[in-house]
């Protein structure tokens, strides 16, 4: 038996790879459970946008830069998006101050608000 048999470079390219993409879901982990619930949100987000305007490297970072509207925006899209068919907003009227409810997965065009 030859016992100078070396591991081809190949696998330790892939073993390397593999290690470094474990280690981006242990720190996802780490933050989510140092920092606050909210980072779940932020990071979820990242994950799931593919592209924003020109950007198309999507970051949590880049999330965490959103302004609070726009944030909303993109959790209630998700939401609208995700859920089993009982997605309900509160809006408010702005002619005459009424609050009621609205099925978000009933809004076909995004518009909401306008």
């Amino acid at each position: 038996m030859n016992d100078n048999v070396r591991t081809p470079l190949h696998l330790w390219i892939v073993a390397a790879l593999a290690t470094v993409w474990n280690a981006f879901g242990a720190f996802d982990y780490l933050m989510t459970q140092t920092r606050n619930e909210a980072y779940l949100a932020v990071l979820l987000l990242a994950r799931v946008v593919t592209r924003l305007g020109s950007l198309s490297d999507i970051t949590p970072e880049v999330i965490e830069g959103l302004y609070a509207a726009d944030f909303d925006h993109l959790q209630r899209l998700y939401e609208r998006l995700n859920t089993d068919g009982e997605a309900v907003g509160a809006v408010t009227c702005p002619h005459c101050a009424e609050t009621f409810e609205v099925d978000l997965t009933e809004i076909e065009d995004g518009r909401l608000g306008k």
